[in-house]
Formats: structure tokens, C-alpha cells, sequence
């Protein structure tokens, strides 16, 4: 069920699970999820179609196999329950693994982020892999959903068909009936396609720019400085000094992309280690680090002067100004580094008087819900690392993303967007990259269109739309500053263009579908 992030795929499997219940009241369900998402999980499977889920060790402990008599329908976490390492082979009971294997059959197991059980080099299995795997062996269906099944990594999505698939498994690895493979195990609308019964459109649609955002004199003479320093830096041996500090030279050179007050923690950081080997070091290594501390200061230094005219919270605090403040709007901002985070919440603050609220991977589930609560009443502008970009869904509150840095996957893009561009939201979504001229996001920029074209390809089977998939589509159009005024008009009093093809298209569907039916419970 690879719908696009958004499109209502845990109300498609509610209705296949209540479709399913109807033909078979014993049918026996498993819901593996990440723990945060458990709650709204169990929460809409329950208040939209009536389905009663107990939680595995929240709701019920199983003590003996015989217990997992009394549980039909049943939701786990499946970090919880996934093998404990890589020789656990669930014979066990004294696991959660060897519980959730002692369960039996089931006439359906679910995956909600499915994407995740891939391996990250599509080579080897992760543990949750081997979790999925072994449940696919004692399951009559399984229903994978992910709104992003594919990185551009061919050999990580065929791990992804061959779960949903195993028959397939043959025609998957051969070139000739790959794309016959691909039809028969994925199943995927266009967000944009998405109606209700009478066949209305119900997503607004997205509008999506790459704003470039050229840095200034202070930030060129810093980036200059930095990369003579990593020149030197790695002259000798690249993987010592990978070895040397975890983050390496692309770190540095990321965290610039980010903000110089990123990079500028990261320094000091280094010096502070540096420092602490002067007091070790003799002879040519004194040296070393005697002109390393002496670099890093002139570095630190070169930071301070350009963090006070950052471009890109320049061009940010303006739109919070010009279009937020006082309009009834609110602003998503996506960061992928704490320090970036933490130093625009302290800009906003110093800046425009307002306190924005933050998600990150550091804070409980219970913080990053009232974070959420505090944004849906009086809170303008929420920042939020990766820990927000799935499950997280704020569509009712806010119509405007940043995305402060860009990601290294193009699917990271779709999952941002998909937290404002989903069933419910009643305007059309403004999507603003943030790129400069730095080398780092020309690389990254470079390396998307490559993952994307793979994408493309391979999904070509399922998608009716070539530009789906394009970088105009995912990364946006390329826009100046000057143009931003004339794009936050049009996206206020526009929504999707749809062709009269796609209308009729769209209304056809719906009308073959019983009341109440998505298109997977129809097929």
C-alpha cells in the first residue's frame, strides 16, 4: 500500500480490516508500528471504523502460548517485539520475538512505515527485516504501507516486493518481468487523485520552490577558510581523520550548508578536543596540534562574524513577518541538526519576540505532543528535526513548510510535506527549499536527481504521471527571492490544477467503489 504520504492509507487498511472482520468474524489482525505512532494508531482504528486493537504489553502480557487465544486483534511495537539480535531465531519464549512467533497464524499482519525494514545499503537483513520476514511465513496476507517505498535504491525496494511478494520473488530479480512484478505487489494512487464517494477531490495539492538563497560576503570567506582547513586536514589519510572525529570532513561541510552557528559548535568542539591533546602530544604531533588549534580559533572566529547575518534566517524571519504574524498562519520549519534547532528557536525568540515550540529526537513522547498542542493553539511556528517527519500530522493548523536543509534522500521531502499536505487540510501547501551556493547543497541537489531518475524507473508500472517523480515535482522550481511575494499570493488563492481527463478519471473510480470502500478493499 504505497499511497503517497497523506492519501489515507491507515484508513484503507481499516476498511480492509473491517472488510475482512465482516467475511470472517474470527479473523485474527497484527498491526506492527513504531511506538509513538501506537496511540493515534489504536485511537483511529477505533473511533473510524469501531475496531477494538489491544496493545501487546501495554493492554495484555502473554505468559503461556494458549493466551494469544483471547487476542483477535492485536498491535505491537515492532521495535519492541523484533528479534534482540542478529542469531535470535525466535525459539525463545523468554523474548518478545519468540512470543510474537508463538502467536500462530494470522489472517493478516500490517507494517505501518514499512519502509524501514529495509536494509539502509540493500544489502544483509535488519532486524526488522528478519521480523517482517518471519511473520510473512505465517501470514495469509501482509499489507506493507509505506508512502515512500522506493530511496533510489533498486536492491532496498526489491527487499521491500519480495516481503509483499515472496511468489514474485523470480520475476523481481529478472529485468525482463520486473515491471509486471512491480504491478502486481504495489499498489499506489496519486495524492492528488484522491476522492471522497461522490468522487470530490479532497487534497488541496501542493505548491513546491526551491528558494535560493545566496550567501553572504562573511559566510564565502568562511566557507573558503573551512575548506583550505579540511584540505589540510585530510592530506595524509582521509580515513584517519574520519577516525580522528566521527564527524568528518562532509560533517563540516554539511553543517555550513545548515547554518554557521551549527558549524560554529562543531568547531569548538574540535578545538576543545585539540586542546586537550597539548597537554599529551610532543615533538611534530605538539606541532600539529599547536597549527590545528591555531586554525580552528581563526575558524571559530571567521563564524562569529558571519552567524549575525545568516541569509537564510534573514529571508525566514521576513516571511514569519509579511505573512505569518497577524494573518491567522502558521510555519513548519524542518532542520536535520539539534544546533541548527536550537539556534533558530533562540533567533525567533531574540528577533520577533515569539517563542517557536520544537520536536526532536532527544524528547519524550508526551514533550512532543504538547509541543504539538501548544502549535494547534496560540503558536506560530514550530521546528522540527526528523523526529517529526513521520506520524506527526498538523494538516488543521498550518499550510507552510521550510525545509531549512536539504535532505540527502528525496523522500524525506515527500515525508515532510505529507505531515501538511494530507486528507483534512483546506489549503494548498507551500513547500520552500532552502538551498545557497554552497558546494554541498549543489551536491546534494545532483545526487537527489539520480535517486529520483532511479525512482522513475522503477515505479514507472504503478504511475501514470512521468513528472511524479521529476525534481521540479519533489525539490520544486528554481526561485529567487524576488519572486517570493508573487508565490505566497498564488499559493493563497489556488489549488491543484487538474486536467479534465483526471476529473473524469477521478469520478469514474469513486463510482465503482460500494459506499464506504477504498480502492485496495474493492481489489
Amino acid at each position: 500500500m504505497a499511497d503517497p504520504v497523506g492519501a489515507g492509507k491507515t484508513s484503507q487498511l481499516g476498511e480492509v480490516i473491517r472488510r475482512a472482520i465482516t467475511e470472517n468474524d474470527q479473523c485474527r489482525i497484527l498491526i506492527l508500528a513504531k511506538a509513538s505512532q501506537i496511540p493515534r494508531l489504536q485511537t483511529e482504528l477505533r473511533e473510524e471504523f469501531g475496531l477494538y486493537f489491544f496493545v501487546y504489553k501495554d493492554d495484555f502480557s502473554i505468559r503461556a502460548a494458549y493466551s494469544w487465544n483471547k487476542y483477535d486483534l492485536v498491535i505491537a511495537s515492532i521495535d519492541q517485539v523484533k528479534p534482540k539480535h542478529e542469531h535470535d531465531c525466535g525459539g525463545s519464549f523468554s523474548t518478545h520475538f519468540g512470543k510474537i512467533l508463538a502467536g500462530g497464524s494470522w489472517d493478516i499482519v500490517a507494517v505501518d512505515e514499512a519502509h524501514h525494514t529495509a536494509h539502509p545499503d540493500g544489502d544483509g537483513a535488519t532486524l526488522t527485516f528478519t521480523l517482517v520476514a518471519a511473520l510473512r511465513a505465517r501470514a495469509k496476507r501482509m499489507f506493507l504501507l509505506t508512502g515512500t517505498p522506493h530511496v533510489g535504491d533498486r536492491d532496498r525496494f526489491c527487499e521491500l516486493l519480495k516481503l509483499a511478494r515472496p511468489d514474485l520473488a523470480a520475476s523481481i530479480d529478472d529485468p525482463e518481468f520486473f515491471d509486471s512484478a512491480v504491478a502486481q505487489s504495489v499498489f499506489r494512487t496519486r495524492k492528488i487523485d484522491v476522492t471522497d464517494c461522490p468522487g470530490n477531490f479532497i487534497i488541496k495539492g501542493e505548491q513546491t520552490h526551491l528558494l535560493k538563497v545566496p550567501p553572504r560576503k562573511p559566510q564565502l570567506i568562511l566557507e573558503a577558510a573551512l575548506e583550505r582547513y579540511l584540505s589540510d586536514w585530510t592530506a595524509d589519510d582521509e580515513d584517519r581523520c574520519e577516525a580522528d572525529d566521527p564527524l568528518g570532513p562532509s560533517g563540516f561541510r554539511k553543517l555550513l550548508a545548515s547554518s554557521v552557528a551549527a558549524l560554529d559548535v562543531a568547531l569548538r568542539h574540535r578545538l576543545k578536543n585539540i586542546e586537550g591533546r597539548l597537554r599529551l602530544s610532543r615533538g611534530n604531533a605538539l606541532k600539529q596540534a599547536q597549527s590545528e588549534a591555531r586554525t580552528l580559533r581563526n575558524l571559530i572566529h571567521l563564524s562569529e562574524k558571519a552567524v549575525v547575518c545568516d541569509p537564510k534566517l534573514r529571508v525566514v524571519l521576513a516571511l514569519h513577518e509579511q505573512y505569518i504574524v497577524g494573518a491567522g498562519r502558521k510555519i513548519l520549519i524542518f532542520t536535520q541538526f539539534l544546533a541548527t534547532q536550537a539556534w533558530l528557536q533562540r533567533e525567533f525568540l531574540q528577533l520577533s519576540g515569539q517563542r517557536p515550540v520544537i520536536i526532536n529526537g532527544e524528547q519524550t513522547t508526551f514533550e512532543k505532543e504538547e509541543a504539538l498542542r501548544a502549535f494547534n493553539d496560540d503558536v506560530d511556528v514550530i521546528i522540527s528535526t526528523e523526529a517529526g517527519s513521520e506520524g506527526f500530522n498538523i494538516q488543521q493548523a498550518c499550510h507552510i513548510i521550510v525545509n531549512w536543509d536539504l535532505a540527502w534522500l528525496p523522500t524525506r521531502h515527500m515525508q515532510h510535506a505529507g505531515r501538511l499536505s494530507r486528507i483534512g487540510q483546506s489549503h494548498r501547501v507551500l513547500v520552500l527549499n532552502i538551498t545557497s551556493d554552497y558546494w554541498y547543497d549543489e551536491h546534494i541537489i545532483a545526487r537527489q536527481t539520480t535517486r529520483l531518475k532511479y525512482i522513475a524507473r522503477d515505479l514507472a508500472s504503478v504511475t501514470d504521471d512521468p513528472d511524479e517523480w521529476s525534481v521540479e515535482q519533489v525539490l520544486g522550481t528554481r526561485t529567487y527571492l524576488g519572486q517570493l511575494q508573487t508565490i505566497l499570493k498564488d499559493v493563497s488563492g489556488h489549488c491543484e490544477y487538474r486536467s479534465p481527463d483526471r476529473i473524469e478519471y477521478a469520478a469514474q473510480r469513486a463510482a465503482s467503489y460500494r459506499p464506504g470502500e477504498s480502492a485496495i478493499a474493492a481489489e
